[in-house]
C-alpha cells in the first residue's frame, strides 16, 4: 500500500466580521501496490486486480488569531484569492464556507498552470508548469450558498477556535 497525504494548497482568508482562517486543501490518496489501476506494474503471469483506492481531499478552515496569521503571512502563507463573480467552467467546485450568519464563500480549486487573465483571478506570473492548486473563494449571497447545501453541496470543514496555548 502507498498512503500519499499532501497539504496541496493554503492561504488565509480574511473575512469581513469573522476574522481570520487557515484555509488548507488537504490530498489524502491511497493506492495499491499494484498502482493506480490495480494492475501489477511488475509482469508476472496474471494481473492482479486489486483494492482499494481512495482518494480524499476536504478543504479545511482553521480560525487564526491575528498572530498566528501574520506569523504565517511572514513566512510565506498568501492570502486568499477571493472574487464575487461565480465561475463559468475553470475550477473544481469544493464546498460552502459560512464564516457567519451574514457571510458565506463557494470554494473552488484549480491548477495554477491553468490560471489565466480571463479567471479574473490574480496569478502572480506563476511558472507555466506550476502543479500545485489554488484555492479560489467566490463571495457568495447566503441564501444562494444555504439552496446550494439543501441540493447537495457539501459544507466545508471548519474549526472554529484558534490553537492557543
Amino acid at each position: 500500500m502507498c498512503v500519499d497525504i499532501d497539504v496541496e494548497s493554503r492561504c488565509i482568508l480574511e473575512t469581513r466580521r469573522y476574522g481570520l482562517f487557515l484555509v488548507l486543501k488537504i490530498e489524502v490518496e491511497v493506492e495499491n501496490e499494484n498502482g493506480p489501476s490495480g494492475v501489477r506494474t511488475v509482469p508476472e503471469p496474471q494481473p492482479c486486480y486489486c483494492e482499494p483506492h481512495l482518494d480524499i481531499n476536504p478543504v479545511l478552515f482553521i480560525k487564526l488569531t491575528d498572530r498566528q496569521a501574520w506569523i504565517l503571512e511572514e513566512n510565506g502563507v498568501c492570502l486568499c484569492k477571493v472574487i464575487d463573480n461565480w465561475p463559468d467552467h475553470w475550477a473544481d467546485f469544493k464546498c460552502i464556507f459560512f464564516a457567519g450568519e451574514d457571510e458565506a464563500f463557494a470554494v473552488f480549486v484549480k491548477r495554477r498552470r491553468d490560471l489565466n487573465a480571463d479567471d479574473r483571478v490574480e496569478t502572480n506570473h506563476y511558472d507555466g508548469n506550476d502543479n500545485r492548486e489554488e484555492i479560489i473563494l467566490v463571495r457568495t449571497d447566503v441564501c444562494k450558498a444555504i439552496e446550494l447545501v439543501k441540493k447537495g453541496a457539501r459544507r466545508c470543514c471548519v474549526i472554529r477556535e484558534p490553537f492557543v496555548h
